[in-house]
């Protein structure tokens, strides 16, 4: 063995490298299953604005929502849902982006 490979050897069966390799595979699988967390933020902000801009007209989309499927679909619900989508995104994938050097 090269010392190259020796030192690389020791540098990585350090216990500390270990466990931030550890944390770092952490970090990328909560990072990649986190950004699926923009598909519900889409949903609710596209629900919110289409029901905001449909009130008052023959169709009458957001009160037929919250009359017959749930009170979460009233706008001020949607908005909050908005901002809660938008805090779990960037909490989850905050760490992946710093990490991959993508901010």
């Amino acid at each position: 063995m090269t010392d190259a490979i020796i030192k690389t050897y020791e540098i990585t069966s350090h216990p500390l490298v270990q466990i931030s390799y550890k944390l770092k595979k952490f970090v990328d699988f909560v990072g990649s299953k986190g950004a699926y967390f923009i598909l519900p933020l889409i949903a609710f902000t596209m629900i919110d604005v289409f029901g905001r801009k449909l009130t008052n007209t023959a169709f009458d989309f957001q009160l037929f929502l919250v009359e017959n499927v749930s009170s979460y679909f009233q706008s001020t619900m949607l908005q909050e849902l908005e901002w809660h989508s938008h805090t779990v995104l960037f909490s989850l994938v905050l760490g992946y982006g710093f990490t991959h050097n993508r901010h």
